[in-house]
């Protein structure tokens, strides 16, 4: 189970890296139209591994 304390750091986390990540991306990418699913990815990822390692 996610405690509210997980989300909260994730959620500063997101919302301070996602400009940069997102150009970043933007710049990389070939294909515009999957910019959004990258990011996703990107933060889904992010947000497992972080989980994971704050149960440990």
């Amino acid at each position: 189970m996610i405690n509210q304390e997980i989300l909260n750091q994730f959620d500063m986390l997101y919302e301070t890296t996602y400009f940069n990540v997102s150009k970043y991306v933007i710049c990389k990418s070939s294909k515009p139209d999957d910019v959004e699913d990258i990011l996703q990815n990107i933060y889904l990822t992010v947000f497992l591994c972080y989980n994971h390692f704050e149960k440990l």
